[in-house]
């Protein structure tokens, strides 16, 4: 079969202090080398599930492995996870340029001149005074300029323009090719995943709902998607 990139086993997981399971055994195989589009309705889980794989959450550690190892229990051996969520709640008086001269050893300069024009970043913006939009830049310059083997991106376009957003799939899409690595992305907006119906942006597509993963497979396998794209 090959090696996977994330392998679940049967995952079962629970909130504390709650009787309703997130997931009652979830199995997923993730293949190496793919660019993976997460959907599903709110309340599915997949914020949660991308937590998991990061190993922000306890779980047996033959349930969840990523590259052969736990997240959780070896995080030594899973390294090159690079987790992008929520909110970023830096709001000091420190300019982009200061945040960038703080030391960050895994941090590709090459990478990082390249994000600060994809994402039109201005040095001078100072991290107390920037809109919703440019903190969410910030936060992706400093996640995407580190060296990754798994991205897990949850829900990080929303407050990006269409011609952010686009630059920036394009280069997510060059990245990941380049090196190899997976690339899971949460959205609603589908804004700029297909070129055409024969060209979509994802390399599988993974449907989530409170059940359980109803869909995972390649964009030109599943109909009902290929007819949405052909119509926008």
């Amino acid at each position: 079969m090959g090696k996977k990139s994330i392998e679940i086993q049967n995952l079962v997981f629970s909130y504390a202090g709650t009787t309703i399971p997130v997931f009652k055994e979830l199995s997923w195989s993730v293949p190496p080398n793919s660019r993976i589009l997460l959907c599903g309705p709110n309340g599915a889980g997949k914020t949660t599930l991308l937590r998991i794989i990061a190993g922000l959450h306890l779980v047996p550690t033959e349930q969840v492995r990523v590259n052969g190892y736990s997240p959780f229990h070896e995080p030594s051996g899973s390294q090159g996870i690079q987790l992008v969520d929520g909110e970023f709640p830096l709001t000091l008086d420190l300019s982009v340029q200061e945040l960038l001269e703080h030391p960050s050893p895994d941090a590709n300069l090459k990478r990082q001149s390249q994000l600060l024009e994809i994402l039109g970043i201005d040095l001078t913006w100072r991290m107390h005074r920037v809109s919703d939009g440019q903190r969410k830049r910030v936060q992706l310059l400093l996640a995407l300029r580190k060296t990754w083997k798994l991205l897990l991106l949850d829900e990080v376009t929303t407050h990006l323009d269409i011609l952010v957003r686009g630059r920036l799939l394009q280069w997510l899409q060059k990245e990941q090719t380049r090196s190899k690595s997976t690339i899971i992305y949460t959205t609603h907006i589908l804004d700029g995943l297909w070129k055409s119906h024969r060209s979509p942006w994802a390399t599988h597509i993974a449907y989530l709902d409170v059940h359980g993963l109803k869909v995972f497979d390649r964009p030109g396998k599943i109909a009902d998607l290929q007819k949405l794209a052909r119509q926008g």
